[in-house]
């Protein structure tokens, strides 16, 4: 009651903190590192270099030690701006250290990096070690040598290299993946720092449709159609943003596709041999702006052996190796039954156990599933809501009281008339006025309100003489009659009437909000709460949200959320929100803290 105005009980009711209602907006710019991160202090010179530049940076430095995220950083998952790690204080200064050495010694070229001294390894070694070679070592040795010397002086054999497009083309035969519509493939995806075996199904209809399921303590299922995609949970549906929809259908064309490469690049030249795990490989390479491709193709077998992409960044040379191995024929196709990805800091195994070729799949099965019942815009139904405003005031001691207003938290205020801290960065002041208490809330200097109160002579019952004031600071005055539950006499006790005035006006419209979340918008009120339903506090915004307030969210099941409210870390609220069986009506109940009866909300689609 005394941390807000009637017309504003909505808000309490809802307790409806975080970010004010959004207007759609045009598309946001591309994500710089400025952007995008906190506390770069090294790389600033890259404050408008795209953000997934820095990520690519740090796997570079990864690689370049062996290491992981937690090396440097607090956690493999952040928050990645701390200090608190000092490696990472180290590592700013080896940063500094190879720039430095670059600048001046040869003229700012990319010559010395991270991989010069480490070599995979955290610590280098400053001495080399001692010659400790077997005989058959140094024989194999002094044999190279020779080699080297005899393959400088002998005349090479005249051949004739094949071409790329020859190369590829070998390698489609050798697949033998021309009338292949649709495929099914089932295994599991082992992750070297990520625990355990993943199962999963992937099911593709070429070229455009493709799905993936995993599951992850929970089914989790990744569609491609096209141009768009969408992930879904046991937490709802979110699509996907244009970049997640490339990566994805790359991974998942790793898994399932029988032609691996990408043929829509049509710049490919062929770069002579390697040599891959003892195998001659003739090599096929295209170059673009970003990154260097080249393809390993088995000299005997024509089959693709390797894939390597090298993307240089600012500090170095990222690189990415995925290799394919264990062909085995499906109906006539050669599929590779393991796939490894070696990344700068990790890698990964799909290991494939089944494989059915041209499957019937139902076209259905990539369409995007229903959207999220709960969006859509809700009006209260005051005849079926039941809401209670409460106010709790306990003696502490002497003229020292402890005042609950509504909110869920406690201001503790002496009765001497003068202003003191309160809730939301208000002050409260209390004062006896002959057999009244005058109650004044105010901000920044301002008065927001006044309330006189007066207890009957029985006991029972405290009238409000409430005045709000607007911004203007024109006044609007109520009178509000509470009943006391607990208590006996005095001011002390609890005191709650039936909120009465609530209307059909009362709208929240519920809308997506960013990949994976909700945003719920109290329209009479002008309040929004941006969430994510990851359990995770949101800081609140808007004209009637109170400072300090946060707002997180989980999903219970697909027609029940769970909203979670605080101020300043303090739990105010905890709401179940559930939808009918015919998702026609929304069903609030609000349970605030230290209250035992709820308020309930119905509103209806």
């Amino acid at each position: 009651m005394m941390i807000r105005s009637a017309a504003s009980l909505f808000v309490a009711v809802f307790l409806a903190q975080p970010a004010a209602a959004q207007q759609p907006a045009s598309p946001a710019p591309p994500a710089t590192i400025g952007s995008r991160f906190k506390n770069i202090q090294v790389l600033t010179d890259l404050k408008n270099a795209p953000a997934p530049q820095l990520f690519e940076m740090m796997q570079f430095m990864s690689g370049s030690l062996s290491v992981s995220c937690n090396y440097c950083h607090v956690s493999q998952n952040g928050p990645f701006e701390s200090d608190d790690n000092t490696i990472k204080l180290k590592a700013r200064d080896m940063i500094r250290l190879v720039r430095t050495i670059n600048t001046t010694a040869f003229e700012g070229k990319q010559v010395v990096t991270c991989n010069t001294c480490h070599q995979g390894s955290p610590h280098p070694p400053a001495v080399p070690s001692p010659w400790h070679k077997s005989a058959d070592a140094i024989a194999a040795y002094k044999a190279d040598i020779a080699s080297r010397k005899a393959s400088s002086t002998a005349a090479s054999p005249a051949t004739v290299a094949p071409t790329a497009a020859e190369i590829l083309a070998r390698y489609r035969a050798a697949v033998r993946a021309d009338r292949v519509t649709s495929i099914r493939v089932t295994g599991v995806n082992a992750i070297a720092m990520g625990g355990a075996a993943l199962p999963f199904t992937a099911e593709a209809q070429f070229p455009e449709r493709m799905r993936l399921m995993v599951d992850q303590g929970g089914p989790v299922e990744t569609i491609i159609s096209g141009t768009r995609g969408w992930r879904r949970t046991a937490q709802g549906t979110t699509d996907l943003i244009p970049g997640q929809v490339s990566s994805t259908r790359h991974t998942i064309e790793l898994v399932m596709r029988p032609v691996k490469y990408d043929e829509s690049v049509t710049d490919r030249k062929a770069a002579g041999t390697a040599s891959i795990d003892g195998v001659p490989c003739y090599v096929v390479e295209s170059r673009s702006d970003v990154a260097t491709e080249r393809l390993y193709f088995d000299v005997s077998t024509a089959l693709l052996k390797m894939i390597r992409i090298d993307t240089p960044t600012p500090i170095g040379t990222r690189v990415e190796e995925r290799r394919f191995s264990d062909y085995r024929p499906v109906n006539g196709v050669m599929i590779p039954y393991l796939l490894t990805s070696h990344y700068m800091e990790d890698q990964s195994e799909f290991r494939v156990a089944t494989v059915e070729v041209n499957p019937a799949i139902d076209a259905r099965t990539f369409e995007r599933p229903a959207t999220d019942p709960f969006i859509g815009e809700w009006k209260l139904n005051p005849s079926k809501s039941t809401v209670l405003d409460q106010m709790k005031v306990d003696h502490v001691a002497g003229n020292t009281y402890a005042f609950d207003l509504g909110a869920g938290l406690v201001e503790t205020i002496v009765v001497d008339g003068t202003d003191q801290p309160g809730l939301a960065g208000t002050t409260l002041s209390v004062a006896v006025d002959g057999s009244k208490w005058k109650v004044v809330r105010k901000k920044d200097g301002h008065i927001l309100l006044t309330a006189f109160w007066s207890v009957s002579d029985d006991g029972r019952t405290l009238t409000d003489d409430y005045t709000e004031f607007g911004a203007t600071g024109a006044g609007t005055t109520e009178k509000l009659v509470y009943k006391r539950s607990d208590g006996t006499s005095g001011f002390a006790g609890t005191w709650q009437r039936p909120i009465d005035t609530l209307t059909s006006a009362y709208v929240l419209k519920v809308t997506p909000y960013e990949t994976d979340g909700l945003s719920l918008a109290y329209l009479a009120v002008e309040v929004t709460k941006n969430v994510r339903l990851d359990g995770k506090d949101y800081p609140s915004a808007g004209r009637n949200a109170a400072r300090g307030a946060t707002a997180s969210a989980r999903r219970v099941s697909d027609r029940a959320l769970e909203v979670t409210d605080k101020i300043d870390g303090k739990t105010t609220d905890t709401q179940q929100l559930t939808l009918s069986p015919d998702l026609k009506t929304l069903t609030i109940t609000i349970h605030p803290v230290g209250r035992r009866d709820p308020n309930i909300l119905t509103l209806e689609r």
